[in-house]
């Protein structure tokens, strides 16, 4: 199985505001699920009732995506204690026909065309640190497509496809020791493979401190679930 992908979890808790922090999500996966060498890690808070917390989980190895999958239906309806206090699992979503935001790739079989319709529309959910370079993320995650699935008769090669970023509004963080860049950007490319391998970045995450949680780049979405 060369599956990969996200899903969305949602976790009854007693104090909400400390899951705003991006810290207190790349903890959780990372004690919960795996790390980021296993192929995991934090994605984007998502919205939740009060007294709740929904957060994404990316998987972008198939070993990860398997480990992610058992792991969460372990832990469903129980109680995890840790750093960010006693939470439990009491909701898990995995079908990625609800959400722009959960997806499922098949990287060992990719489709041969899978273009984009047209500009994607993106936005930072956790910062980017420098240095910020989405053109060389998009080119390691066509390059890992092209090494695992041997796609050469997909014609995925190892020249980057053109890029156009059609808007770009990000703003640096000047008060942190790091600067941390934030903002959105709209992106599009004609080629054929363009939309898997646009998925699959956005699973691995963006920016050097990504093996940290950090770095999740997603569709502007409505936040409501």
């Amino acid at each position: 199985m060369g599956k990969v992908g996200s899903i969305a979890l949602y976790l009854e808790v007693s104090n909400q505001d400390i899951w705003k922090e991006h810290e207190t999500r790349a903890s959780f996966v990372h004690n919960v699920f795996g790390n980021y060498e296993e192929g995991l890690r934090a994605g984007p808070r998502l919205a939740a009732r009060r007294g709740y917390v929904g957060l994404l989980i990316c998987a972008f190895t198939p070993e990860g995506y398997r480990k992610m999958l058992l792991n969460a239906s372990d832990i469903y309806g129980k109680k995890i204690d840790g750093p960010w206090g006693r939470v439990q699992c009491v909701r898990i979503r995995a079908d990625d026909s609800g959400h722009p935001w959960i997806r499922t790739l098949d990287i060992g079989k990719p489709k041969y065309f899978c273009m984009l319709d047209g500009p994607v529309r993106l936005k930072t959910y956790s910062p980017i640190r420098s240095p910020f370079s989405i053109l060389k993320d998009l080119e390691a995650s066509q390059r890992f497509l092209w090494e695992y699935s041997g796609a050469k008769d997909l014609e995925f090669s190892f020249d980057l496809p053109h890029w156009i970023f059609t808007k770009v509004r990000l703003k640096a963080n000047i008060k942190q020791d790091v600067q941390d860049v934030t903002g959105s950007l709209c992106v599009f490319s004609s080629h054929k493979m363009a939309q898997l391998i646009l998925d699959f970045a956005i699973l691995r995450g963006f920016g050097s401190e990504r093996e940290r949680g950090f770095g999740s780049l997603d569709v502007i979405v409505d936040r409501g679930d």
